[in-house]
């Protein structure tokens, strides 16, 4: 499966790095650059994280009251030393919290939410060794040099549409490619 080339991709995410790696996926699979737009966390000024709970939730909103238009909102925040499941549940709390009646995204709703186990640097070095010796509790620092990721990028992309060719994938690339293929099944 790829994305939809007709929608327009709005990243919400921590870093540049993040949104870097987003992108190259996207230009990957055919997404023309000027169908991206990207809101990145402000850097020292607080929270990555809650700097994209809050946009997500504003965003789906926005999104509702203009009935999506041909638009997927791609949400990726870094788990860091919590669990995906309790990252997923922030940002659902995130919805009530602030308007009591707004639900969290439903199934047929344009979002997908990407959540690298530790931090986006865990997919890349993934990516990078081929699948060897990269596991989800390490810190991995990525040369600031080498902030595109491109051949990571491809290669993720590949996994995304169903090329596997390795013989196992982290947890949080597995959840990543169940929310990839959510967003394509809605997008057709």
């Amino acid at each position: 499966m790829k994305l939809n080339k007709k929608y327009q991709y709005i990243i919400f995410c921590e870093d540049d790095k993040t949104r870097s790696f987003i992108i190259n996926i996207l230009v990957s699979q055919g997404i023309n650059i000027n169908k991206i737009r990207s809101d990145v966390a402000p850097s020292g000024r607080g929270s990555g994280e809650a700097y994209v709970r809050n946009s997500y939730r504003r965003n789906l909103s926005t999104l509702r009251k203009f009935n999506y238009n041909s638009i997927a909102l791609i949400v990726c925040t870094d788990a860091d030393t919590h669990s995906i499941d309790e990252i997923y549940k922030s940002f659902s709390d995130e919805c009530t919290k602030v308007e009591p009646k707004m639900e969290d995204r439903t199934d047929k709703e344009p979002v997908l939410i990407w959540i690298p186990k530790r931090h986006i640097e865990t997919w890349i070095e993934f990516f990078k060794n081929n699948g060897v010796g990269v596991n989800e509790e390490r810190k991995y620092k990525i040369n600031s040099q080498n902030v595109r990721c491109k051949e990571e990028a491809n290669k993720m992309s590949e996994f995304l549409q169903g090329n596997r060719v390795y013989k196992e994938y982290l947890p949080s690339l597995e959840a990543a490619y169940v929310e990839y293929e959510r967003l394509c099944k809605v997008q057709k």
